[in-house]
């Protein structure tokens, strides 16, 4: 048994009598992946450099694993600790004094429980489609981005043609290109996108997410220094009437978590001017900074 489990367990207040049968449905989850890597090229995954698609994949891989812990848990008649290692896999009981680490630990939280019972549900419903056979097909041909993991009747193992949005950040870009800068400019999918609004409640999310066509985000990090970062994204809306409500709700979002930093020992917050970034120009901006 690891040795971290019994804390964990009494950290998330699980009744200790679980253990043993929550030990036999980790055993069955972790020799779904032994299984998965007798049949399937899980080489792939390491090759994916496109994020939303590696979540993509790592939520089929994980949603399998749990389906078939959840069949076991089921024959078995262990359903209570089948629910508490779910709870245990999200670690949702957990709460942070610190504001900063509790709002890092819900978007983790939120990314953890959509990859494994988001990447269930999809399993499920092509397990209902096709079977086993048609699991391991998708599992050799995996789902290309996390839409359809939500989505799951949209399964394709092949991206479609779509607007490249990267030339939105070209110049800040070529600005920082060849400095002592390193930049990321990539596309945000859904599961990062809902991890990123969980600061709303959860009918505003939706809505939010349902109107969302395309999240482009730009990152900048000094290369000597971790903490000295800069972020920028590009929310694309599906119908131009939606956007003033859209930018009410990323506005609350922002406002939600820059509130909940207040009462920070380690992070401060300063109004600044986005002059002082070559190439971006805002209404208004917060530094946030490491004590």
């Amino acid at each position: 048994m690891p040795t971290n489990l019994i804390p964990a367990f009494r950290l998330l207040n699980i009744d200790q009598r679980h253990t043993p049968a929550i030990l036999r449905l980790l055993t069955a989850h972790e020799l779904t992946h032994a299984w998965q890597h007798q049949v399937v090229d899980f080489q792939k995954f390491d090759r994916i450099a496109n994020l939303d698609e590696k979540l993509a994949y790592a939520a089929a891989i994980e949603g399998h694993a749990v389906f078939v812990q959840q069949q076991i848990a089921e024959e078995l008649g262990l359903q209570i600790p089948q629910a508490e290692l779910l709870r245990f896999l999200s670690a949702e009981s957990v709460v942070f004094r610190e504001p900063l680490l509790e709002i890092i630990k819900n978007i983790n939280n939120v990314q953890d429980e959509k990859r494994y019972l988001e990447g269930q549900k999809f399993i499920q419903y092509h397990h209902e489609q096709g079977g086993n056979d048609r699991v391991w097909d998708i599992l050799a041909r995996p789902p290309v981005k996390t839409a359809m993991i939500f989505h799951p009747e949209t399964y394709s193992p092949t991206q479609a043609q779509e607007t490249d949005y990267t030339a939105l950040f070209e110049d800040i870009n070529k600005t920082y290109s060849g400095s002592d800068w390193n930049s990321e400019n990539t596309e945000i999918g859904e599961m990062t996108l809902r991890s990123l609004l969980m600061a709303l409640d959860k009918n505003d999310c939706e809505e939010m997410v349902s109107n969302v066509s395309r999240v482009q985000n730009f990152s900048l990090r000094k290369n000597e220094n971790e903490h000295k970062k800069l972020f920028a994204m590009v929310v694309i809306l599906k119908d131009n009437l939606f956007i003033n409500k859209g930018v009410k709700l990323l506005g609350q979002r922002v406002q939600k978590m820059f509130e909940a930093l207040q009462g920070s020992a380690i992070v401060s917050l300063q109004d600044f001017l986005m002059e002082d970034v070559p190439g971006i120009q805002a209404d208004s901006a917060v530094k946030v900074s490491f004590k």
